[in-house]
């Protein structure tokens, strides 16, 4: 029995970073394949680096990324403290993760308020929600502001690729009047983002994409929440070093797709802010773990929708950090006002770090010869999440063209999965397109 063929087209997905398309093709009611095509052209940045020095590398695999930055930043750093066996001060440590609460805050808030939102009030973008909701995006701006100004400390007064952070600790410390002033700021933001998290708590999702599937994240060393640590936790019970993460996952391409993919035994799985919710959930405390506790349900097992909930927590739980981690500089500030950076031990040697950047699990895998790169390996979070995105996309095709949507509304169902994902296309590399038969 043959079957008329239907198109539907969009050349870009809207509202994430980087370009990409999906690629649905339906055969009367059967979804044939489900492709989640990654347009950016490769970046090439493992091969750009070999042969450059540490100072080299770590102020190139950040422009990976405008909005994860940091994150490569402190991967890089990371690792490159391992292989050359660098103890940096605790001032460096703890301004590291306050760095790391700016950044989160800063993509958390850009998520939320600028590109989901407008989706659950059915509106093409942010600015569309100023007539009626302008107080809410005002506030997600400045919100997203005090991140980027958090950012810009850590970077040297430079909010994208500051030069500041080292392997062995940082060339300029904040004053204490500028952290205090921090510390104030912060809770009085966290007002609004706990309101904001109860805002997308209650949002009715779409359930057409639930699946159950699997969870990765970084298993914090102190045992604590937290976004960088020495070891890998999965859902199915792993716990593995760092270095020895290609125990939990293989990498893997496909022909229609420029970013390399990885599975978990076989299967796809998930990494971001429902992964780490998921995975460390019992060790969220304050007003995120209260929230956590409030809307966490069996279908963050399922749906990716969640992950738009566990940023909102996430951002409530970074906003809670903050003055943690800023009265600690202060308090080390006082006592050592100039600290120190670090000299490397050795400059010959291997380190791998595993961080959570916003968007997931984050691996840099540096090989040094005498202070120089003779190989690496870069794995993003979107390119560990392609296989899981095409998953739930699939399915999710599947239940709608049972409930007899039309293909408008199946478009902008499959835009709202890959936007829950707060995918980095660009990152990844190193529309939606519906055909029927």
């Amino acid at each position: 029995m043959s079957h008329s063929i239907r198109n539907i087209r969009s050349d870009k997905i809207a509202r994430v970073e980087g370009t990409g398309a999906i690629d649905v093709e339906i055969d009367g009611d059967v979804v044939n394949h489900v492709h989640v095509n990654i347009l950016e052209g490769p970046r090439l940045v493992e091969k750009i680096i070999e042969g450059k020095s540490i100072e080299e590398v770590i102020s190139i695999v950040p422009r990976i990324c405008a909005i994860c930055n940091l994150s490569h930043k402190l991967a890089s750093i990371t690792a490159m403290k391992k292989a050359t066996m660098v103890n940096p001060t605790d001032h460096a440590l703890k301004f590291q993760r306050l760095m790391h609460m700016g950044e989160m805050i800063e993509s958390h808030t850009l998520h939320i308020y600028l590109l989901v939102l407008p989706d659950f009030f059915k509106v093409p973008s942010a600015i569309h929600l100023l007539p009626n909701h302008a107080a809410t995006v005002t506030e997600g701006l400045l919100q997203k502001k005090f991140g980027n100004k958090i950012m810009g400390l850590a970077g040297g007064d430079r909010i994208i690729h500051g030069e500041n952070p080292r392997p062995g600790g940082f060339g300029k410390y904040p004053t204490i009047e500028i952290l205090e002033e921090i510390i104030k700021e912060s809770r009085e933001h966290l007002v609004n983002a706990i309101k904001i998290a109860d805002v997308v708590g209650g949002l009715e999702l779409d359930k057409s994409p639930s699946l159950k599937t699997e969870f990765m994240c970084t298993d914090p060393d102190d045992g604590e929440y937290g976004f960088y640590g020495n070891h890998i936790i999965t859902s199915t019970g792993k716990r593995v070093a760092s270095e020895d993460y290609d125990k939990v996952f293989t990498e893997r391409v496909v022909p229609h797709s420029y970013a390399k993919r990885a599975l978990h035994e076989g299967k796809p799985f998930t990494v971001g802010a429902i992964a780490r919710c998921i995975l460390m959930k019992d060790r969220l405390k304050g007003e995120a773990g209260r929230l956590l506790e409030k809307y966490f349900n069996q279908e963050w097992y399922s749906n990716p929708l969640y992950n738009n909930i566990a940023q909102a927590i996430e951002n409530v739980y970074s906003f809670e950090q903050v003055p943690i981690y800023a009265q600690e500089l202060i308090d080390l500030l006082r006592e050592h006002p100039e600290p120190p950076i670090i000299p490397p031990s050795t400059l010959t040697g291997r380190g791998i770090s595993t961080v959570e950047a916003p968007r997931g699990l984050l691996i840099h895998d540096y090989t040094l010869d005498n202070g120089k790169i003779l190989k690496s390996n870069i794995i993003t979070p979107t390119a560990m999440n392609l296989d899981d995105i095409e998953k739930h996309l699939f399915v999710s095709a599947e239940n709608q063209i049972r409930q007899g949507l039309d293909d408008e509304q199946i478009k902008f169902s499959l835009e709202m999965i890959v936007r829950s994902y707060d995918p980095c296309i660009s990152c990844s590399a190193h529309m939606v397109n519906i055909k029927r038969k």
